[in-house]
């Protein structure tokens, strides 16, 4: 089978697994055993979660498939359970220091920091302000103040804050702690209960 599976959305675990089976729903091994190159009854592929009693979505013994549900193919049963999974996601948002950094430096520490979220789970929310080509939404210096903005680093703050309500979790790269809008996303991020993430690695889920 060609298509990789995606960690479990609930679990977080590489649990689930492309059972063979007859047509009639019976298990007869996972992909290359005996039964799939002679399928004298038949052949249809489901999907299966290891570990009884350790995730919602656990079957009732490894044998038995999710949802009852058989696919034609392994593959189509894989991309089936990737496209479904990532409805599933956790949304996580990246605070990073910036100031004193060049746009090369931040970029490279954000694509590293989205790549770790992306291993983990999560599904990537942007925080960055781009111009979408609504006047309103511009959040360059300039623009900013033709709107009447007075203090631009409060406003960006707030712009960030907004994001953050979209998702369960802050990623925050290193540094975190010397920089003052980062600080006062860190204290949000605890005072509101969010998931809370370090880039060493280290995580915690705090309670508002």
């Amino acid at each position: 089978m060609s298509v990789e599976l995606r960690d479990c959305p609930f679990c977080h675990k590489p649990a689930v697994f492309v059972g063979v089976h007859d047509n009639e729903g019976n298990y007869k091994g996972v992909p290359g055993c005996e039964y799939e190159s002679d399928p004298w009854s038949g052949l249809s592929y489901g999907l299966h979660h290891k570990g009884w009693g350790e995730c919602v979505l656990c079957t009732c013994g490894e044998a038995e498939v999710m949802g009852g549900v058989l696919f034609d193919t392994a593959e189509q049963a894989a991309r089936y359970w990737n496209a479904g999974g990532n409805l599933m996601k956790k949304k996580a948002m990246i605070s990073q220091p910036m100031n004193g950094k060049t746009d090369k430096e931040i970029l490279a520490v954000r694509n590293q920091a989205i790549n770790t979220l992306t291993q983990m789970g999560y599904q990537f929310v942007n925080s960055l302000f781009e111009d979408d080509g609504k006047e309103e939404y511009w959040f360059t210096p300039d623009a900013l103040k033709k709107r009447g903005i007075e203090n631009i680093p409060l406003c960006y703050l707030a712009r960030s804050l907004e994001v953050m309500a979209q998702c369960h979790a802050v990623y925050f790269c290193k540094g975190w702690d010397q920089a003052r809008g980062c600080r006062l996303e860190h204290d949000a991020a605890v005072a509101y209960g969010m998931e809370v993430l370090y880039e060493d690695g280290a995580a915690r889920e705090v309670q508002g």
